[in-house]
């Protein structure tokens, strides 16, 4: 069955060190939150367009690097 209103993440891919409890943990928060940041950058970045703001928006990482938005949600 194809469900692509479901929000799915591989804890393999969010938080990628050996430890279980905080690969869990983290992979249950990143889906509770992933809705609702993808949905603030999508907001976020149309109201740049909307001003002229042309140029590709990057999030800073919490170690320190910056990803594009899209990589982001």
């Amino acid at each position: 069955m194809h469900r692509p209103d479901l929000v799915c993440s591989a804890s393999s891919e969010v938080v990628p060190e050996i430890g279980e409890y905080e690969r869990f943990v983290t992979t249950v928060l990143n889906v509770a939150v992933k809705p609702f940041v993808d949905k603030y950058l999508s907001e976020f970045e149309g109201k740049l367009r909307e001003r002229g703001y042309g140029a590709q928006l990057f999030i800073m990482t919490s170690s320190g690097g910056g990803v594009l938005a899209e990589q982001a949600r």
